[in-house]
């Protein structure tokens, strides 16, 4: 029997940062990963003026905050909200890591470049990730 060890191909935690705030998303179970792509796909289904995606949600997630710390670390969370993270930029976050677990690295930044752009509709200050 051949044996062949896989370890580098394994994925890692999403480390995100801004300033000094990091937060840190573990690789997400399978039973999370599926939760995330259900969210994702309402996400889009609400903005698609679909309103009853709004109806499916995770027990025990109320909140922006409750939210932040289902995808990321609960100290890493609690470090952020310490530092005086916004609500908009923690929003952001949880769409990013939600993006990058679910489409992938390039869907997740081509959705902070839609942000940036949305925030800066003139184009003269470009914020980058």
């Amino acid at each position: 029997m051949a044996k062949k060890n896989l370890t580098q191909y394994l994925l890692k935690p999403l480390e995100l940062e801004a300033g000094d705030i990091t937060l840190v998303s573990p690789v997400p179970s399978v039973e999370k990963g599926k939760q995330l792509t259900i969210l994702t796909e309402r996400g889009q289904q609400l903005l698609d003026g679909d309103e009853s995606a709004a109806d499916y949600q995770i027990h025990g997630i109320e909140t922006v905050e409750d939210m932040a710390r289902y995808i990321f670390t609960k100290e890493s969370v609690d470090a952020a909200l310490k530092a005086g993270i916004s609500l908009p930029d923690l929003t952001n976050f949880i769409t990013y890591a939600m993006a990058y677990w679910v489409m992938g690295e390039e869907a997740a930044d081509a959705y902070m470049q839609a942000i940036s752009e949305a925030n800066d509709p003139k184009g003269q200050s470009p914020r980058k990730p």
